[in-house]
């Protein structure tokens, strides 16, 4: 397919949001490829070079090269890099893989906004050697170690999935923004906005950002620390620590305890006991330990 007929689609879709981000140029997509040693599906590259980066009423979200100031959502490079710091907790899933090479080489290009699956490309199985088309495989949040084979080329994925999917939104189970005019219609598509900057936010919603991006780089080692030989159990009384709210109440505690000037925006009173602070302290002399095995915090 052509940019031309990429056009042509996209002249049709309801496009969503001012597209504020500088337009791709063919330029970044060489510079990739320069980078990494691998050419870009030709479909692809016709495809980002219409559309550019953004995400598709059926929630698929594609990202491009060239926008590494915009976040790991928008720009492939660090959306692969996320994945990557991901992908070094091998022990948590390779044991149960089915096939590691395979899952070691993927190349992420996008994912499901909504559920966090990913779509990858691998590099090694050629299906069109002459428009370097490769089969694509989706990992499923929380089933990574078995990565599903989905489609042959970028072309046939991004129509199954986006262009003309077989499960259309139910309009009576929409979620009905008021910003939002598509009316139930997934043939819209999100144009990649730039993130906003600190400096544009309030000083509660400053707040709110710095708290969020704490928890997660403490909730993926707090994820760690519960099944290695160091957690012995729960650090209180109650259900085990691996259940879903009191690892949240282990990962506020934390946060609040790594930065009271967060204490304003965590919703506290939720949980019946915060880990102490000896608790605490010990969970951060393991993580001190670990370190050079979870770079991402």
């Amino acid at each position: 397919m052509t940019t031309n007929e990429w056009q042509q689609i996209y002249d049709d879709f309801n496009l969503m949001s001012c597209p504020t981000l500088p337009k791709l140029e063919a330029a970044w997509l060489d510079a990739y490829e320069q980078e990494t040693g691998w050419k870009l599906p030709q479909s692809y590259r016709d495809f980002i070079l219409v559309w550019g980066p953004g995400e598709f009423g059926t929630c698929v979200r594609i990202s491009a090269p060239g926008y590494a100031d915009c976040g790991d959502t928008i720009d492939m490079g660090l959306m692969h890099a996320e994945f990557e710091d991901i992908r070094r907790q091998e022990d948590l899933w390779l044991d149960d893989c089915t096939d590691p090479d395979l899952f070691r080489r993927l190349v992420v290009f996008g994912d499901d906004a909504a559920a966090g699956d990913r779509y990858c490309w691998d590099p090694l199985d050629v299906r069109s050697p002459e428009e370097n088309e490769y089969a694509i495989y989706e990992i499923i949040h929380e089933h990574e170690e078995t990565p599903k084979f989905v489609a042959g080329s970028f072309r046939e994925f991004i129509m199954q999935r986006a262009i003309d999917p077989p499960n259309p939104i139910d309009e009576e189970n929409f979620f009905e923004d008021e910003e939002d005019d598509s009316g139930g219609d997934c043939r819209y598509f999100h144009r990649a906005m730039p993130p906003l900057r600190m400096s544009d936010l309030s000083p509660r919603d400053r707040l709110e950002r710095e708290y969020s991006e704490l928890r997660d780089k403490v909730a993926a080692t707090a994820c760690k620390y519960v099944r290695s030989d160091a957690f012995e159990g729960p650090p209180f009384e109650g259900p085990p620590l691996d259940d879903a709210e009191r690892l949240a109440s282990l990962c506020d505690g934390i946060v609040v305890h790594l930065d009271e000037t967060l204490r304003e925006v965590a919703d506290l009173d939720q949980y019946k006991r915060l880990p102490t602070p000896e608790e605490i302290q010990e969970f951060l002399a393991w993580r001190n330990e670990h370190k050079d095995e979870m770079p991402w915090w």
